[in-house]
């Protein structure tokens, strides 16, 4: 399978972030990741385009492009972006049913807030810190609470 093709190969976690060389970009990655998920909020997915991005940003969509290598990159960071809004309790501050209770609400609070993300989540690999911190967290309280194995991934999943 071509890299181009393959998206655990191809995601924008798996290099380090796009520099714009000697020349200082205006914009950083996160202003534009920002913009990115206001966009997608207003009127989403099929809305957001480089071109419509830069636009919002007051700038090209060349300057988008010193950050992401293209829309997918931008969607996994955006996608990453908004997990970060999701709380996982630590093992320990809660019991493990109290802490599942308010992973499922947080996630659902997060996919009303975000509802272009449903259609994105299984596409493209969920790879990004955020996406992870919440994987860990939720593992950790399964297997705390004496799950094991497979268990643990069903479980998650269906969490």
């Amino acid at each position: 399978m071509p890299a181009k093709s393959n998206p655990f190969t191809a995601s924008v976690w798996i290099r380090p972030p796009r520099s714009g060389g000697e020349q200082q970009p205006t914009l950083s990655r996160e202003q534009i990741v920002r913009a990115a998920i206001e966009l997608l909020d207003a009127e989403g997915a099929a809305g957001l385009s480089m071109r419509r991005l830069g636009t919002r940003l007051g700038s090209g969509a060349t300057s988008v492009y010193w950050h992401v290598a293209n829309k997918d990159e931008l969607l996994e960071l955006a996608v990453d972006e908004v997990m970060g809004e999701v709380d996982v309790p630590e093992v320990g501050d809660t019991s493990w049913r109290i802490g599942a209770s308010v992973l499922a609400n947080q996630m659902r609070r997060m996919l009303v807030h975000h509802p272009w993300v449903l259609g994105l989540l299984g596409t493209r690999p969920n790879m990004g810190p955020n996406a992870m911190r919440i994987g860990d967290r939720t593992v950790a309280l399964l297997v705390t609470a004496g799950f094991t194995g497979m268990e643990v991934s069903h479980a998650s999943s269906l969490l």
